[in-house]
């Protein structure tokens, strides 16, 4: 794969990951989300306008709408899998650093599983 390219997929998994921690504070702020809060639309019309809540979907529209320029080049299937790993593996590290999560082994193991998998997987990309 072209650095230019590895370069937008890492941006789109970033932003995607800000956008998910910008997720985190919102639902910080409102408390737990249920599909019947959602779906109301007197809680959604406040919470969409929550300017956190605003720029998290800014940034995971943003991160997605990138994702269109490693597709246009790359099989769909492997660029959507390595982009969801490196999405989720940002989204980790920004919660332990922002949030102080913290995970037992399984679940660092998993993550390393998924890093490994994303060098398995750019196999199929080229180089």
């Amino acid at each position: 794969m072209k650095i230019e390219i590895w370069a937008v997929l890492v941006l789109s998994s970033l932003l995607g990951a800000i956008g998910n921690l910008c997720m985190k504070f919102g639902t910080n702020k409102v408390g737990n989300l249920t599909l019947e809060r959602i779906l109301d639309p007197s809680f959604l019309s406040k919470f969409v306008l929550i300017p956190v809540v605003i720029l998290a979907i800014l940034l995971a529209f943003l991160g997605r709408v990138l994702m269109f320029i490693p597709i246009s080049y790359y099989k769909v299937g492997l660029v959507t899998a390595v982009g969801i790993i490196l999405w989720a593996i940002f989204t980790v590290i920004g919660g332990i650093l922002i949030f102080g999560e913290r995970y037992n082994l399984k679940v660092w193991l998993g993550l390393l599983l998924a890093f490994i998998s994303i060098i398995l997987l750019s196999e199929g990309l080229g180089s």
